[in-house]
């Protein structure tokens, strides 16, 4: 239970601070990752990053705004979203480390499942 909490509160600071890059619809996402993270097999420290939106082969990059951190990722599609598409991220923490697990576009329905590397 406390870790299922500790998701959801993860995929909701997440998402509560999204916003498109580039207007209403988007390819590309802007959000403050308040923790450290490791997406990828690369360790990212929190920031501002650019997400784009997953792509048909279900990459993502991630490019941080500051110290040049960056990292893309590949994973197999899920979803499709219930009601409107709501971009965000979705992290698991093990062992004291957060992990990207799923990445959510606002542009596309589905989302990403990211395997853990």
């Amino acid at each position: 239970m406390k870790f299922a909490r500790m998701m959801c509160v993860c995929a909701a600071v997440a998402a509560l601070s999204m916003v498109p890059a580039m207007g209403s619809v988007s390819t590309a996402t802007t959000t403050n990752v308040p923790f450290e993270f490791v997406a990828g097999g690369k360790t990212l420290p929190a920031g501002e990053y650019v997400i784009s939106a997953p792509d048909a082969a279900g990459k993502v990059q991630i490019v941080g705004h500051s110290r040049g951190a960056s990292a893309v990722v590949v994973g197999n599609r899920v979803g499709p979203q219930i009601g409107e598409p709501k971009p965000r991220l979705v992290f698991m923490k093990s062992a004291g480390k957060y992990r990207l697990a799923e990445v959510w576009g606002n542009a596309n329905p589905g989302g990403i499942a990211v395997g853990s590397k």
